[in-house]
């Protein structure tokens, strides 16, 4: 059964960001391909069906095949241990409408399973469509859509509820000169969050709107300086919330190289002003950076690493919000057969600086997290990565604390 779900599974299309209302802090930070018109061109010639100007593949996967000691991150007296799988099917399609112009729709459905726990059972979905402008100069990119799914809103929260983005974007990336790139990105998002049992996770539902300015320097292939400036305002569904009408401003410069490389790296560094109009003396100012690297020491081994910190809106109600810290380092092996296998330790901190109230409790967590990935390769183009590791959270609070065991796998392309 397990030789057949590896040979039937066709890996998700990779879509270009999963828009958030805020820079997640689950997930790490990872580098990207600058040249986003060459990426739409080469999934487009990489679908499995074609049919003039239109192409088609579809979408038959498996994502979180795996056991969690500790599914919902709370202290050893209420752990919960299962199994869970998620198959999806789907399907991606391609229509060229001009030698300028793609027109692109993804339509899929996953059914989230556990084994014992009943109430994570669920259906998640994503609909997206997006029109790509492709251009000499210039790339446009025009879309929306809609994903549900079971997931944790950050590090903070054991939660996990069904979570519903609404989300549209305009994106446009010109070339002003061979050596002078600007970008411009408008961005809203609605997050809904559905049977949230516990206070202060209903007060996180919101939209957004953020509106983001960079500018690129490509003076040779090893260095690109850029400068970007963004601003996002936020409005909750709850008018009494002290987060309501907040406004998040950042200034961040940035040096990275082409992607894939033999070394490349994507770093950039700035402050974030953060203004709640109805908490006025927890207004702040916050240091934030987002860093990636990879280093090919031969042909088989590597190293990569990175970290993030970003400032996170909190459910808890002496705060607005707290700032995630988190560093991480690993390396491999590539064997001769394309097996990949190395170790990754991933270390953070949250921290609680400034609550609404100067008797309000103080809370900082350590965050660890060891673990080991495998990737596989199967037929031709696809990989089966497993990863287990195992976290650990040190809390100030000594009820939130945790730790747990975790065996995960999903099936991927290399191709598309």
């Amino acid at each position: 059964m397990f030789r057949f779900l590896l040979t039937a599974a066709v890996a998700v299309c990779l879509s270009w960001a999963t828009l958030q209302a805020q820079e997640t802090d689950r997930r790490r930070f990872e580098s990207e391909a600058f040249n986003r018109s060459e990426i739409v061109k080469d999934r487009i010639k990489n679908t499995r069906w074609k049919f003039g100007d239109f192409s088609l593949t579809p979408i038959i996967g498996l994502n979180k095949v795996g056991y969690d000691s500790n599914v919902f991150s709370t202290d050893e007296t209420r752990e919960e241990s299962d199994f869970s799988i998620t198959p999806e099917v789907g399907l991606q399609s391609y229509l060229r409408l001009s030698p300028r112009w793609v027109w692109a729709n993804r339509v899929a459905y996953k059914y989230q399973y556990y084994t014992d726990i009943d109430n994570l059972r669920g259906s998640e979905y994503n609909f997206k469509s997006t029109m790509y402008g492709l251009f000499r100069r210039t790339y446009l990119e025009l879309g929306a859509q809609y994903n549900r799914e079971n997931s944790r809103l950050n590090t903070e929260t054991d939660q996990r509820p069904f979570i519903e983005n609404n989300e549209a974007q305009i994106l446009i990336n010109h070339e002003l000169k061979p050596r002078h790139t600007i970008r411009y990105q408008t961005r809203w998002h609605d997050l809904d969050i559905k049977d949230a049992d516990i206070e202060g996770l209903d007060d996180l539902i919101r939209s957004e709107m953020r509106h983001e300015v960079a500018y690129f320097y490509k003076p040779n292939p090893n260095f690109w300086p850029n400068l970007t400036i963004a601003h996002k305002t936020f409005d909750f569904d709850n008018d009494q919330s002290p987060l309501e009408d907040s406004t998040f401003t950042r200034i961040n410069a940035g040096l990275r190289n082409e992607f894939k490389r033999r070394f490349h790296y994507n770093v950039s560094l700035g402050m974030e002003e953060l203004d709640f109009p109805k908490s006025s003396q927890v207004n702040d100012e916050v240091f934030i950076y987002a860093a990636y690297m990879e280093q090919k020491l031969t042909r088989q081994w590597y190293v990569r690493g990175g970290g993030q910190q970003n400032p996170i809106f909190s459910i808890f109600d002496q705060f607005n919000y707290f700032v995630n810290r988190r560093i991480y380092a690993g390396g491999g092996y590539i064997f001769r057969n394309k097996i990949q296998l190395g170790p990754v330790l991933e270390v953070g901190k949250n921290t609680y600086d400034n609550p609404r109230s100067q008797d309000g409790f103080r809370r900082d967590d350590d965050l660890q997290k060891f673990s080991l990935e495998l990737e596989l390769p199967f037929q031709r183009f696809y990989r089966l990565k497993i990863r287990a590791g195992w976290s650990e959270r040190d809390s100030s609070i000594e009820e939130l604390s945790d730790e747990g065991f975790e065996v995960i796998s999903e099936i991927y392309t290399t191709r598309f």
